[in-house]
């Protein structure tokens, strides 16, 4: 050990002969008058809080990554009914109505699946029942211009045969 000067207001980091920082500390022995110092060099002193310090933030940077790519992981299977669901109404948007969407998680989005295909089967049901009024109508409208077609060429000869 070598001499240290102490800094001002008492400073326990006090400058050992070396100039290199030391830690001090100094107890008082018991029955005697003595006092024994004990310094050590700062860098030993605090290298175990350093290295503490480097774990856990290394630890942390490792946690946090673990955390955004297991929340990534998550939100993306948590999101692809939802997705699904939007998808095939993209599809019933554009007029298809042959799909249906499939959900197994028994849950809210399974509920809003079924109801979805039952919307989507009730919209097949009303076209057919509605291009099937079309088709009757079309089939009532043809006779009665046939029909009309005959008594305008009957008008016609009898106007020929008033003539």
């Amino acid at each position: 050990m070598g001499a240290a000067v102490i800094e001002p207001l008492g400073n326990p980091l006090l400058h050992h002969v070396t100039l290199q920082r030391v830690v001090v500390t100094a107890a008082k022995v018991p029955g005697t008058d003595w006092i024994v110092f004990m310094e050590q060099l700062r860098s030993e002193a605090f290298g175990p809080v350093r290295d503490a310090i480097t774990r856990t933030a290394l630890l942390m940077l490792f946690g946090g990554a673990l955390a955004l790519v297991l929340g990534g992981y998550f939100a993306r299977r948590l999101a692809a009914p939802i997705v699904a669901l939007r998808n095939a109404t993209a599809r019933m948007a554009a007029g298809d109505l042959a799909g249906r969407i499939s959900a197994k998680h028994h849950d809210e989005v399974e509920d809003l699946a079924l109801d979805f295909n039952r919307i989507v089967e009730q919209l097949r049901e009303s076209y057919a029942t509605l291009e099937a009024k079309v088709a009757d109508r079309t089939a009532e409208l043809s006779e009665a211009r046939d029909v009309l077609a005959a008594r305008a060429h009957e008008l016609t000869q009898l106007k020929d045969e008033a003539e």
